[in-house]
This record gives structure tokens, sequence and C-alpha cells, in this order.
């Protein structure tokens, strides 16, 4: 599991140079990616698991979760799935892949319907 993790990682960073793709743009379509993975809110902690490593060693500072965060707030919006919104950060906080305190900060920032 770790090689596979460690092989998207090595392709994620060689399309920052060949693609000229920003950060926040991988981690922007790495999260909606794993969100349409997940057809149900149940099966999410299993992708987590098994993505968990990638996204935190991607985002590991503010900007970045807030990007992880804006995304998941996107994705509810579009899919109609905001009651899906909290047990999904609470599995990311869980899996230490967001930190409690950039959760709360984008809470009081986020639309109110989430």
């Amino acid at each position: 599991m770790q090689k596979d993790i460690d092989n998207i990682l090595i392709e994620v960073n060689a399309s920052k140079h060949a693609y000229n793709v920003s950060v926040s743009d991988q981690l922007m379509h790495s999260t909606r990616a794993l969100l349409e993975l997940c057809p149900e809110v149940k099966e999410f902690p299993r992708y987590v698991q098994y993505f968990g490593p990638m996204f935190m060693k991607l985002a590991k500072d503010r900007d970045s979760q807030m990007v992880i965060l804006d995304e998941i707030e996107t994705w509810a919006l579009e899919k109609s799935r905001v009651a899906d919104t909290q047990k999904i950060l609470h599995i990311l906080y869980n899996e230490d892949v967001l930190d409690e305190s950039n959760i709360l900060e984008w809470a009081e920032s986020c639309d109110e319907s989430i």
C-alpha cells in the first residue's frame, strides 16, 4: 500500500512540473476524486485509510487544508450531500488529514447551509 501511495505522489509531483499544475489545484482535484470514489459515506473511511497518507504529505499546512475543506464544501453543495459533510470531516480529522483548528476556522466562513 505504501508503495502505491509513493508512486501516486511521484506522479502528482511530476504533474506540477510537466503541466504547470499548482499544489492547490492538485489538492482540489485529488479531494474531488476521493469524494467521487465513494458512492456512500459509510465507504469513505476505507478510502481515506488508503489515500490518507498521500493527503497528509500534500496538506501539511493551513492553506493546503483549506483547499481540501473548500472543495468538500463545493462538492457537498453541488451533489446535495451536505448531510454527509460532518461525517466526512470527522473521518478526515480522525485520520490526521485535517487539523481541528483549520476545520473550526473554515466552519466559521463556510456556506451557512453546511
